[in-house]
């Protein structure tokens, strides 16, 4: 993921920092741009910086399961933190949001609620954001001590990449015809779909770099035009990804604005299946979610020092772990405990 990005942009600066910097300071390239332009470059950038923390977190934990470092504070507490990363720290109300559902939440800021998005984007695609949550289970149960297995983890890492690569492809899809807007085009639009695009065209560039970068050339940044057949060259050019990608048409869906008659409207073939994994869902016991930060009962290395004590939980945390058990002495164990509140519908 982040060897393709590199591979595809030249340097680490060049994937986000150059671009939310200048954005951030006003300055060459975005010096003359609109408010909203460089607003969206800064935010959508830092969902990509997000995405690729959590990828490198993966990465961690696959790199310390293989030294032999399968213990709660090893390999689990770099996969705690990718989950953690992925989901989200704020509480949601699951009386107003469900798992697979259309209504998304706007206050996460993170990649499973830009999944969830997009989700809702295309609701006859897979429902990404559903299948996360047990494809993180399914990796931290396999980086455990004698449930080790390298095979079920570098698998369930894959397809989080899949994930991404979906939410991303979806993305261009909507935002090439928003920046194009009927012939009105919109710089904002454009650096939503140049910067969402690219959370995940470093990895796709991994299975056609030349067409990634002509996907990559049609949302260039300094463009103050988006045409028609910008638009419908971004669809046709990301579909021709799907196959070495293990992407099916099926899986992306529909873009639920797409227009009648349109190029977005037009049939992606071969539909294909949806072969992403439902991970498991027995999820681990003995997480429960600390306080929050200053949280007396973590030490700075983010190990649980309290044994069994629930004082400095809170009492949805208490509800938890009668639920599910004690606590596991991993750094994000309140990961895991949103993603059991979110896939049991608390």
């Amino acid at each position: 993921f982040y060897s393709g990005a590199v591979d595809l942009y030249g340097s680490t600066d060049a994937i986000w920092h150059d671009w939310i910097i200048a954005c951030l300071d006003g300055a060459s390239p975005c010096d003359g741009k609109s408010d909203d332009f460089r607003k969206y470059v800064i935010n959508k950038g830092l969902i990509g910086v997000v995405t690729a923390h959590v990828t490198y977190e993966m990465g961690a934990a696959i790199w310390k399961a293989a030294d032999g470092q399968t213990t709660d504070v090893g390999a689990a507490y770099n996969w705690d933190e990718a989950a953690a990363f992925h989901i989200g720290r704020k509480d949601l109300d699951l009386s107003l949001y469900t798992i697979g559902g259309t209504t998304t939440p706007g206050s996460l800021y993170s990649p499973w609620e830009f999944n969830w998005k997009r989700d809702a984007d295309f609701p006859d695609g897979v429902k990404t954001h559903a299948h996360a949550p047990p494809i993180f289970n399914h990796g931290l149960l396999n980086l455990r001590g004698d449930s080790y297995n390298a095979t079920a983890v570098q698998a369930a890492q894959i397809q989080m990449y899949k994930i991404y690569a979906i939410t991303a492809i979806r993305s261009a899809i909507k935002y090439g015809w928003k920046a194009y807007g009927s012939g009105s085009f919109s710089d904002k639009y454009l650096a939503e779909g140049a910067l969402y695009w690219r959370s995940a065209s470093g990895y796709l560039s991994t299975f056609n770099k030349a067409t990634v970068q002509e996907i990559d050339a049609i949302f260039d940044l300094n463009k103050t035009t988006f045409t028609l057949q910008d638009a419908c060259d971004v669809k046709t050019k990301v579909e021709s990804l799907y196959e070495a990608a293990g992407i099916s048409c099926k899986e992306v869906g529909t873009w639920k604005d797409a227009e009648a008659g349109t190029c977005l409207a037009s049939a992606c073939t071969p539909d294909g299946d949806d072969t992403l994994s439902d991970g498991d869902t027995d999820y681990v016991s003995g997480c429960v979610a600390d306080s929050g930060a200053g949280d007396s009962n973590y030490d700075d290395s983010g190990d649980d020092t309290s044994g069994d004590d629930t004082s400095g939980t809170s009492d949805a945390s208490a509800a938890v772990k009668s639920h599910i058990g004690s606590t596991m002495p991993a750094f994000a164990c309140g990961a895991l405990t949103a993603l059991v509140f979110a896939v049991s519908g608390w």
